[in-house]
Protein backbone atom coordinates (compact mmCIF):
# COMPACT_ATOMS: atom_id res chain seq x y z
CA UNK A 1 0.00 0.00 0.00
CA UNK A 2 2.95 2.40 0.84
CA UNK A 3 4.72 1.49 -2.51
CA UNK A 4 1.61 2.86 -4.54
CA UNK A 5 0.69 5.68 -2.52
CA UNK A 6 4.67 6.91 -2.94
CA UNK A 7 3.81 6.19 -6.86
CA UNK A 8 0.44 8.22 -6.74
CA UNK A 9 2.13 11.32 -4.76
CA UNK A 10 4.72 11.76 -7.37
CA UNK A 11 2.39 11.37 -10.70
CA UNK A 12 2.79 15.01 -11.22
CA UNK A 13 6.94 14.71 -11.43
CA UNK A 14 8.73 15.33 -14.85
CA UNK A 15 9.81 11.80 -16.05
CA UNK A 16 13.63 13.22 -15.24
CA UNK A 17 12.98 14.24 -11.78
CA UNK A 18 10.49 11.01 -11.31
CA UNK A 19 13.70 8.37 -12.57
CA UNK A 20 15.92 10.29 -10.14
CA UNK A 21 13.46 9.63 -7.22
CA UNK A 22 13.58 6.32 -8.35
CA UNK A 23 16.95 5.43 -8.30
CA UNK A 24 16.94 7.17 -5.20
CA UNK A 25 14.78 4.37 -3.45
CA UNK A 26 16.99 1.91 -2.33
CA UNK A 27 13.97 -0.63 -2.37
CA UNK A 28 13.11 -0.25 -6.50
CA UNK A 29 15.96 -2.79 -7.94
CA UNK A 30 15.76 -5.36 -5.19
CA UNK A 31 12.01 -5.33 -6.17
CA UNK A 32 13.02 -5.96 -9.83
CA UNK A 33 15.37 -8.70 -8.82
CA UNK A 34 13.13 -10.53 -6.53
CA UNK A 35 10.15 -10.41 -9.64
CA UNK A 36 12.46 -12.04 -11.60
CA UNK A 37 13.38 -14.69 -9.01
CA UNK A 38 10.08 -15.67 -8.96
CA UNK A 39 9.91 -16.38 -12.66
CA UNK A 40 12.46 -18.34 -12.43
CA UNK A 41 11.62 -20.14 -9.73
CA UNK A 42 8.51 -20.88 -11.93
CA UNK A 43 10.62 -22.06 -14.98
CA UNK A 44 13.15 -23.95 -13.16
CA UNK A 45 9.74 -26.20 -11.06
CA UNK A 46 8.25 -26.08 -15.53
CA UNK A 47 11.35 -27.38 -16.66
CA UNK A 48 11.72 -30.14 -13.99
CA UNK A 49 8.26 -30.92 -13.27
CA UNK A 50 6.47 -31.24 -16.42
CA UNK A 51 9.47 -31.03 -19.20
CA UNK A 52 11.25 -33.88 -16.80
CA UNK A 53 14.46 -32.67 -18.25
CA UNK A 54 16.02 -34.57 -15.30
CA UNK A 55 15.35 -37.74 -16.69
CA UNK A 56 15.81 -36.90 -20.23
CA UNK A 57 19.76 -35.60 -19.47
CA UNK A 58 22.34 -38.29 -18.80
CA UNK A 59 22.65 -39.73 -15.33
CA UNK A 60 25.61 -37.95 -14.43
CA UNK A 61 23.56 -34.34 -14.42
CA UNK A 62 20.42 -35.88 -12.67
CA UNK A 63 19.66 -35.27 -9.20
CA UNK A 64 17.98 -37.42 -6.65
CA UNK A 65 15.54 -35.34 -4.40
CA UNK A 66 17.39 -35.93 -1.14
CA UNK A 67 20.39 -34.45 -2.62
CA UNK A 68 18.44 -32.01 -4.20
CA UNK A 69 16.50 -30.73 -0.99
CA UNK A 70 19.98 -31.19 1.01
CA UNK A 71 21.40 -29.10 -1.37
CA UNK A 72 18.56 -26.09 -1.83
CA UNK A 73 18.18 -26.62 2.14
CA UNK A 74 21.91 -25.74 2.93
CA UNK A 75 22.00 -23.26 0.63
CA UNK A 76 19.06 -21.10 1.22
CA UNK A 77 20.25 -20.10 4.89
CA UNK A 78 23.66 -19.26 3.77
CA UNK A 79 22.63 -16.65 1.24
CA UNK A 80 20.35 -15.19 3.75
CA UNK A 81 23.56 -14.95 6.13
CA UNK A 82 24.94 -13.05 3.26
CA UNK A 83 22.62 -10.83 3.02
CA UNK A 84 22.11 -10.43 6.42
CA UNK A 85 26.12 -9.28 6.77
CA UNK A 86 25.58 -7.12 3.56
CA UNK A 87 22.89 -5.14 5.04
CA UNK A 88 24.95 -4.63 8.15
CA UNK A 89 28.03 -3.48 6.27
CA UNK A 90 26.03 -0.89 4.51
CA UNK A 91 25.12 0.27 7.83
CA UNK A 92 28.43 0.44 8.50
CA UNK A 93 28.97 2.88 5.38
CA UNK A 94 26.65 4.81 5.53
CA UNK A 95 27.06 5.90 9.30
CA UNK A 96 31.11 6.50 8.47
CA UNK A 97 29.85 8.86 5.51
CA UNK A 98 27.42 10.90 8.10
CA UNK A 99 30.34 11.18 10.35
CA UNK A 100 33.32 11.74 8.15
CA UNK A 101 32.16 13.61 5.09
CA UNK A 102 28.07 14.60 5.23
CA UNK A 103 25.07 13.17 5.11
CA UNK A 104 24.19 14.44 1.82
CA UNK A 105 26.59 11.74 -0.02
CA UNK A 106 24.37 9.31 1.30
CA UNK A 107 22.33 9.39 -1.85
CA UNK A 108 24.90 9.01 -3.86
CA UNK A 109 25.75 5.23 -2.23
CA UNK A 110 22.64 4.44 -2.30
CA UNK A 111 21.65 5.20 -5.56
CA UNK A 112 24.33 3.69 -7.18
CA UNK A 113 23.16 1.00 -9.26
CA UNK A 114 26.06 -1.42 -8.01
CA UNK A 115 24.74 -0.66 -4.63
CA UNK A 116 20.79 -1.77 -5.47
CA UNK A 117 22.14 -4.36 -8.36
CA UNK A 118 24.08 -5.86 -5.58
CA UNK A 119 21.19 -6.05 -2.83
CA UNK A 120 18.90 -7.18 -5.33
CA UNK A 121 20.81 -10.01 -6.29
CA UNK A 122 20.76 -11.07 -2.98
CA UNK A 123 17.60 -10.78 -2.41
CA UNK A 124 16.86 -12.27 -5.60
CA UNK A 125 18.45 -15.42 -4.25
CA UNK A 126 17.13 -15.86 -1.31
CA UNK A 127 13.40 -15.72 -2.77
CA UNK A 128 14.57 -18.23 -5.50
CA UNK A 129 15.77 -21.10 -2.99
CA UNK A 130 13.07 -20.34 -0.52
CA UNK A 131 10.41 -20.80 -3.20
CA UNK A 132 12.17 -23.88 -4.90
CA UNK A 133 12.63 -25.26 -1.09
CA UNK A 134 8.75 -24.61 -0.73
CA UNK A 135 7.51 -26.40 -3.66
CA UNK A 136 10.25 -29.78 -3.74
CA UNK A 137 7.98 -32.87 -4.12
CA UNK A 138 9.62 -36.13 -4.32
CA UNK A 139 6.81 -37.67 -5.76
CA UNK A 140 6.23 -36.05 -8.78
CA UNK A 141 10.00 -36.73 -10.78
CA UNK A 142 12.76 -39.69 -10.07
CA UNK A 143 15.49 -36.83 -11.25
CA UNK A 144 15.99 -32.89 -11.31
CA UNK A 145 18.55 -30.85 -13.42
CA UNK A 146 16.91 -27.42 -13.73
CA UNK A 147 16.84 -26.66 -10.23
CA UNK A 148 20.13 -28.10 -8.48
CA UNK A 149 21.86 -26.13 -11.10
CA UNK A 150 19.99 -22.86 -11.12
CA UNK A 151 20.75 -23.01 -7.35
CA UNK A 152 24.32 -23.76 -7.49
CA UNK A 153 24.89 -20.89 -9.77
CA UNK A 154 23.21 -18.68 -7.96
CA UNK A 155 25.47 -19.97 -4.86
CA UNK A 156 28.25 -19.11 -6.84
CA UNK A 157 27.50 -15.85 -7.88
CA UNK A 158 26.26 -14.58 -4.76
CA UNK A 159 29.25 -15.54 -3.28
CA UNK A 160 31.52 -13.17 -6.32
CA UNK A 161 28.71 -10.93 -5.18
CA UNK A 162 29.60 -10.13 -1.84
CA UNK A 163 33.26 -10.31 -2.54
CA UNK A 164 32.64 -7.41 -5.16
CA UNK A 165 30.39 -5.84 -2.94
CA UNK A 166 33.18 -5.71 -0.29
CA UNK A 167 35.36 -4.19 -2.63
CA UNK A 168 32.54 -1.80 -4.23
CA UNK A 169 32.33 -0.27 -0.32
CA UNK A 170 36.01 0.08 -0.04
CA UNK A 171 36.52 1.82 -2.99
CA UNK A 172 33.72 4.17 -1.50
CA UNK A 173 35.19 4.43 1.65
CA UNK A 174 38.40 6.27 -0.36
CA UNK A 175 37.92 9.85 -0.82
CA UNK A 176 39.43 9.86 -4.38
CA UNK A 177 37.02 7.63 -5.36
CA UNK A 178 34.04 9.04 -3.43
CA UNK A 179 34.45 12.60 -4.69
CA UNK A 180 34.88 11.63 -8.35
CA UNK A 181 32.10 9.64 -8.56
CA UNK A 182 29.65 12.46 -7.02
CA UNK A 183 31.45 14.75 -9.52
CA UNK A 184 30.43 12.47 -12.22
CA UNK A 185 27.17 12.42 -11.62
CA UNK A 186 26.98 16.12 -10.49
CA UNK A 187 28.22 17.10 -13.60
CA UNK A 188 26.10 15.08 -15.96
CA UNK A 189 22.92 16.59 -14.06
CA UNK A 190 24.31 20.26 -14.49
CA UNK A 191 24.46 19.35 -17.96
CA UNK A 192 21.34 18.33 -18.04
CA UNK A 193 19.95 21.42 -16.14
CA UNK A 194 21.68 24.25 -17.89
CA UNK A 195 22.59 23.13 -21.08
CA UNK A 196 18.86 20.97 -22.11
CA UNK A 197 16.42 23.14 -20.06
CA UNK A 198 17.83 26.31 -19.84
CA UNK A 199 20.08 27.42 -22.41
CA UNK A 200 18.03 26.56 -24.73
CA UNK A 201 15.71 29.10 -23.86
CA UNK A 202 18.06 31.48 -22.84
CA UNK A 203 18.57 34.76 -25.01
CA UNK A 204 21.52 34.78 -26.74
CA UNK A 205 22.03 38.26 -26.57
CA UNK A 206 21.55 40.50 -22.81
CA UNK A 207 17.89 41.86 -23.19
CA UNK A 208 18.53 43.69 -19.38
CA UNK A 209 18.72 47.05 -20.39
CA UNK A 210 16.04 47.07 -23.33
CA UNK A 211 13.17 45.01 -21.63
CA UNK A 212 10.63 46.37 -20.00
CA UNK A 213 7.67 44.50 -18.45
CA UNK A 214 4.40 45.20 -20.37
CA UNK A 215 2.20 47.72 -18.57
CA UNK A 216 -1.39 46.60 -16.45
CA UNK A 217 -1.68 44.57 -13.16
CA UNK A 218 0.40 41.96 -12.56
CA UNK A 219 -1.05 39.19 -11.08
CA UNK A 220 0.78 36.57 -8.03
CA UNK A 221 1.06 32.68 -8.19
CA UNK A 222 1.32 31.58 -4.77
CA UNK A 223 2.78 27.99 -3.52
CA UNK A 224 0.32 25.53 -2.53
CA UNK A 225 2.40 23.75 -0.07
CA UNK A 226 5.67 24.74 2.17
CA UNK A 227 8.51 22.73 1.42
CA UNK A 228 11.60 22.79 -0.91
CA UNK A 229 11.11 24.42 -4.56
CA UNK A 230 12.99 20.48 -6.49
CA UNK A 231 11.87 20.94 -10.23
CA UNK A 232 10.45 23.98 -12.85
CA UNK A 233 9.57 22.28 -15.77
CA UNK A 234 10.68 25.47 -17.51
CA UNK A 235 9.74 24.58 -21.20
CA UNK A 236 6.39 23.55 -19.96
CA UNK A 237 6.01 26.90 -18.80
CA UNK A 238 7.08 28.95 -21.37
CA UNK A 239 4.90 26.95 -23.84
CA UNK A 240 2.07 28.09 -21.17
CA UNK A 241 2.88 31.33 -20.87
CA UNK A 242 3.07 31.78 -24.86
CA UNK A 243 -0.27 29.96 -25.36
CA UNK A 244 -2.07 32.67 -23.40
CA UNK A 245 0.38 35.34 -24.34
CA UNK A 246 2.00 36.31 -20.59
CA UNK A 247 5.36 37.24 -19.36
CA UNK A 248 6.54 35.14 -15.83
CA UNK A 249 9.15 36.80 -13.54
CA UNK A 250 9.67 33.84 -11.20
CA UNK A 251 10.32 35.08 -7.83
CA UNK A 252 12.20 32.31 -6.00
CA UNK A 253 14.24 29.84 -7.78
CA UNK A 254 15.03 25.66 -7.26
CA UNK A 255 16.25 25.21 -4.10
CA UNK A 256 14.38 27.84 -1.89
CA UNK A 257 12.02 27.16 0.76
CA UNK A 258 8.70 28.34 0.36
CA UNK A 259 5.58 28.68 2.64
CA UNK A 260 1.96 27.89 1.74
CA UNK A 261 1.05 31.19 0.27
CA UNK A 262 4.27 32.87 -0.71
CA UNK A 263 4.09 33.91 -4.14
CA UNK A 264 6.04 31.94 -6.22
CA UNK A 265 5.72 34.07 -9.73
CA UNK A 266 3.71 37.32 -11.12
CA UNK A 267 2.75 37.39 -14.53
CA UNK A 268 1.26 39.63 -17.16
CA UNK A 269 -0.74 39.96 -20.33
CA UNK A 270 1.32 41.44 -23.40
CA UNK A 271 -2.04 42.41 -24.91
CA UNK A 272 -3.38 44.96 -22.57
CA UNK A 273 -7.14 44.18 -23.75
CA UNK A 274 -6.43 40.74 -22.07
CA UNK A 275 -6.39 41.04 -18.04
CA UNK A 276 -8.35 38.19 -17.57
CA UNK A 277 -6.88 35.89 -14.41
CA UNK A 278 -6.31 32.74 -15.55
CA UNK A 279 -6.70 29.44 -13.31
CA UNK A 280 -3.53 28.96 -11.35
CA UNK A 281 -3.73 25.28 -11.21
CA UNK A 282 -2.11 25.49 -14.77
CA UNK A 283 1.31 26.83 -13.75
CA UNK A 284 1.24 24.58 -10.48
CA UNK A 285 1.50 21.11 -12.43
CA UNK A 286 4.80 22.39 -13.69
CA UNK A 287 6.64 23.00 -10.49
CA UNK A 288 7.02 20.80 -7.70
CA UNK A 289 7.59 21.74 -4.00
CA UNK A 290 9.20 18.45 -1.76
CA UNK A 291 10.19 18.10 1.70
CA UNK A 292 13.93 18.10 1.01
CA UNK A 293 16.51 19.44 -1.63
CA UNK A 294 17.51 17.78 -4.19
CA UNK A 295 20.09 17.81 -6.83
CA UNK A 296 18.13 17.59 -9.77
CA UNK A 297 17.83 21.17 -11.08
CA UNK A 298 19.42 22.75 -7.83
CA UNK A 299 22.99 24.18 -8.87
CA UNK A 300 23.62 25.28 -5.39
CA UNK A 301 22.49 22.12 -3.84
CA UNK A 302 25.06 20.14 -5.84
CA UNK A 303 27.85 22.37 -4.76
CA UNK A 304 27.36 22.15 -1.06
CA UNK A 305 27.59 18.25 -0.67
CA UNK A 306 31.63 19.07 -1.54
CA UNK A 307 31.61 21.97 0.78
CA UNK A 308 30.00 20.46 3.21
CA UNK A 309 33.12 17.75 2.84
CA UNK A 310 35.29 20.41 2.74
CA UNK A 311 34.40 22.16 6.01
CA UNK A 312 33.68 18.95 7.85
CA UNK A 313 37.22 17.57 6.88
CA UNK A 314 38.53 20.81 7.99
CA UNK A 315 36.88 20.31 11.16
CA UNK A 316 38.53 16.88 11.66
CA UNK A 317 42.04 17.81 10.46
CA UNK A 318 41.79 15.71 7.17
CA UNK A 319 43.62 18.22 5.06
CA UNK A 320 43.67 16.22 1.56
CA UNK A 321 40.49 15.75 1.80
CA UNK A 322 39.25 19.22 2.25
CA UNK A 323 41.70 20.15 -0.70
CA UNK A 324 40.39 17.03 -2.83
CA UNK A 325 36.60 18.98 -2.08
CA UNK A 326 38.07 22.01 -3.07
CA UNK A 327 39.71 20.50 -6.54
CA UNK A 328 35.98 18.92 -7.24
CA UNK A 329 34.23 22.04 -6.76
CA UNK A 330 36.48 24.25 -9.06
CA UNK A 331 35.77 21.55 -11.70
CA UNK A 332 32.11 21.88 -11.35
CA UNK A 333 32.25 25.57 -11.70
CA UNK A 334 34.12 25.88 -14.70
CA UNK A 335 31.51 23.25 -16.28
CA UNK A 336 29.21 25.18 -15.39
CA UNK A 337 30.50 28.44 -17.15
CA UNK A 338 30.99 26.48 -20.00
CA UNK A 339 27.55 25.47 -20.07
CA UNK A 340 25.68 28.93 -19.20
CA UNK A 341 25.58 32.29 -20.79
CA UNK A 342 24.09 33.69 -17.22
CA UNK A 343 21.20 35.64 -18.83
CA UNK A 344 17.73 35.71 -16.55
CA UNK A 345 15.55 36.09 -19.64
CA UNK A 346 14.43 32.73 -21.22
CA UNK A 347 12.04 33.32 -24.63
CA UNK A 348 9.66 30.59 -26.94
CA UNK A 349 10.66 29.05 -29.78
CA UNK A 350 9.64 32.65 -31.91
CA UNK A 351 12.33 34.20 -29.90
CA UNK A 352 9.96 35.98 -27.07
CA UNK A 353 10.93 36.54 -23.70
CA UNK A 354 8.66 34.53 -21.83
CA UNK A 355 10.01 34.76 -18.60
CA UNK A 356 12.75 36.09 -16.63
CA UNK A 357 14.45 33.87 -14.06
CA UNK A 358 16.11 35.27 -10.40
CA UNK A 359 19.65 36.73 -11.79
CA UNK A 360 22.44 34.11 -10.54
CA UNK A 361 26.13 35.63 -12.28
CA UNK A 362 29.01 33.32 -11.95
CA UNK A 363 29.98 35.14 -9.12
CA UNK A 364 27.03 34.00 -7.01
CA UNK A 365 28.44 30.10 -7.69
CA UNK A 366 31.81 31.45 -6.91
CA UNK A 367 30.76 32.09 -3.07
CA UNK A 368 28.68 29.12 -2.94
CA UNK A 369 31.54 26.90 -3.59
CA UNK A 370 34.45 28.31 -1.57
CA UNK A 371 33.03 31.26 0.77
CA UNK A 372 32.29 28.76 3.46
CA UNK A 373 35.56 27.28 3.45
CA UNK A 374 37.11 30.29 3.13
CA UNK A 375 35.45 31.25 6.71
CA UNK A 376 36.78 28.39 8.20
CA UNK A 377 40.08 28.61 7.03
CA UNK A 378 40.43 31.90 7.95
CA UNK A 379 43.46 30.28 10.55
CA UNK A 380 44.60 27.90 8.34
CA UNK A 381 46.87 29.43 5.73
CA UNK A 382 47.52 25.92 3.98
CA UNK A 383 43.86 26.01 2.83
CA UNK A 384 44.33 29.33 2.52
CA UNK A 385 46.60 29.32 0.04
CA UNK A 386 45.32 26.41 -1.78
CA UNK A 387 41.84 28.09 -2.67
CA UNK A 388 44.04 30.95 -4.24
CA UNK A 389 45.86 28.28 -6.26
CA UNK A 390 42.22 26.92 -7.03
CA UNK A 391 41.20 30.27 -8.25
CA UNK A 392 44.31 30.51 -10.34
CA UNK A 393 43.40 27.37 -11.87
CA UNK A 394 40.21 28.26 -12.66
CA UNK A 395 40.99 31.70 -14.33
CA UNK A 396 43.39 30.04 -16.68
CA UNK A 397 40.56 27.32 -17.47
CA UNK A 398 37.34 29.44 -18.11
CA UNK A 399 38.96 32.60 -19.92
CA UNK A 400 39.16 36.53 -19.26
CA UNK A 401 35.32 37.29 -19.23
CA UNK A 402 35.38 35.96 -15.16
CA UNK A 403 38.90 37.55 -14.69
CA UNK A 404 37.16 40.53 -12.54
CA UNK A 405 35.04 37.83 -10.51
CA UNK A 406 37.64 35.57 -9.47
CA UNK A 407 40.43 38.69 -8.61
CA UNK A 408 37.59 40.08 -6.53
CA UNK A 409 36.84 37.21 -4.65
CA UNK A 410 40.71 36.35 -4.45
CA UNK A 411 40.76 39.90 -2.56
CA UNK A 412 37.69 38.96 0.04
CA UNK A 413 39.68 36.05 0.89
CA UNK A 414 42.91 37.57 1.26
CA UNK A 415 41.01 40.18 3.69
CA UNK A 416 39.54 37.89 5.61
CA UNK A 417 42.44 36.01 6.36
CA UNK A 418 42.84 36.48 10.11
CA UNK A 419 47.06 38.01 9.93
CA UNK A 420 47.80 37.19 13.60
CA UNK A 421 48.30 33.74 12.06
CA UNK A 422 50.21 34.84 9.38
CA UNK A 423 54.61 34.56 9.71
CA UNK A 424 57.17 35.95 8.05
CA UNK A 425 57.28 32.10 5.89
CA UNK A 426 53.81 32.15 5.40
CA UNK A 427 53.52 35.47 4.03
CA UNK A 428 56.20 34.85 1.75
CA UNK A 429 54.47 32.22 -0.05
CA UNK A 430 51.08 33.15 0.22
CA UNK A 431 52.05 37.10 -1.73
CA UNK A 432 53.76 34.50 -4.46
CA UNK A 433 50.11 32.65 -4.76
CA UNK A 434 48.53 36.26 -5.19
CA UNK A 435 51.12 36.94 -7.63
CA UNK A 436 50.56 34.17 -9.90
CA UNK A 437 46.94 34.87 -9.57
CA UNK A 438 46.98 38.51 -10.01
CA UNK A 439 48.94 37.97 -13.83
CA UNK A 440 46.66 34.99 -14.61
CA UNK A 441 43.81 37.78 -14.13
CA UNK A 442 45.80 41.22 -15.08
CA UNK A 443 45.19 42.89 -12.19
CA UNK A 444 48.90 43.37 -11.48
CA UNK A 445 48.15 47.18 -10.27
CA UNK A 446 45.75 45.76 -7.05
CA UNK A 447 48.35 43.12 -6.21
CA UNK A 448 50.84 45.79 -5.76
CA UNK A 449 48.16 47.59 -3.28
CA UNK A 450 47.04 44.91 -1.51
CA UNK A 451 50.96 43.46 -1.15
CA UNK A 452 52.17 47.14 -0.07
CA UNK A 453 49.00 46.62 2.94
CA UNK A 454 50.19 43.25 3.98
CA UNK A 455 54.13 44.17 4.10
CA UNK A 456 53.14 47.29 6.60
Amino acid sequence: MNTFRWIAARKQLSPRAFKDELNSQIWFSPLIYALFSVLLAALTLFLDYYCKVGEKVPSFFSINMDLTNTLVSTIMPGILSITTFTFNLMLVVFTSFAAQFSPRVLKNFASSKSTQRILGIFIGSFLYTLFVFLFLNSSQVDGYFAIPFVTTALSVFSAGTFVYFINHSVKWLQVNHMTQSMKTASIKAIKTTIREELEIHRTQSSHSEQFSFPEGEKKPVCIQTSGYIQTVNYSQLIHCAKEHNLVIKMEREVGDYVLSGTVLFYYWHRDSTEQDEMDCTAFHQYIHVGKSQTDIQDTTYIITKFVEMAVKSLGNDDFKTAVNSIHQISDILREICEASQFSSYLVDDSGVIRMVIPDKKFEDFLYDGFANIRHYARRNIIITMELLKTLGNLAEAIGPAFYDDIWEFAVYISKGFEEEYLFVQDKKYFLHILYDLAISTKKEEQYEQIAKQMKE
